[in-house]
């Protein structure tokens, strides 16, 4: 298989569209009392019966983007990781909207990638990224093997976000 090289203007505008949703999801605002920056994470999840998968919908395209950017499967799995904490502590009605304020799944998992890519936003461009890693030096991982491990994260993570629903339909059929 020929050596495949990104483009990095591509990973360039891929991290930086990862870069703004992290901050949305995460830290888009400032909470003057608490001296704390939240996203919008917890305040969907508040959403009874859907809101916390609108976050896992989000959470798992930073997850796929990160694929497509052919990260290796080790960052792949430690960014599973963080995804799979946030959604237990999410289980907890309000305790875990209130964890989410300080787990940050997303920051974290955008922040992986960047260290990953040697990138920075840009301090006059916050929306531009600088990626400083010579991409030719990057690990040249199947894109099969990759993908296919990203679509088996993503559902093992599909899964763990369904457990509620599954608990309560049976806790409702067993009546």
């Amino acid at each position: 298989m020929s050596e495949m090289v990104l483009a990095p203007d591509r990973v360039e505008r891929s991290l930086a569209r990862l870069d703004r949703l992290a901050r949305l999801m995460d830290d888009q605002f400032k909470v003057p009392v608490l001296k704390v920056r939240v996203g919008l994470d917890p305040i969907i999840g508040l959403i009874p019966g859907g809101g916390d998968w609108v976050t896992w919908v989000v959470s798992s395209f930073i997850l796929w983007e990160a694929a497509k950017l052919r990260v290796p499967k080790a960052l792949l799995l430690q960014m599973a990781a963080n995804l799979t904490v946030d959604f237990l502590a999410g289980y907890v009605p309000v305790a875990g909207d209130v964890a989410d304020i300080f787990i940050k799944a997303n920051r974290k998992n955008v922040d992986l990638v960047f260290r990953y890519f040697q990138a920075e936003t840009d301090p006059l461009a916050r929306s531009k990224v600088v990626v400083k890693k010579d991409l030719k030096t990057l690990e040249n991982t199947n894109p099969v093997l990759i993908y296919g491990l990203a679509i088996a994260i993503i559902s093992i993570l599909f899964v763990i976000a369904s457990i509620p629903i599954a608990l309560l339909i049976w806790a409702f059929s067993e009546g």
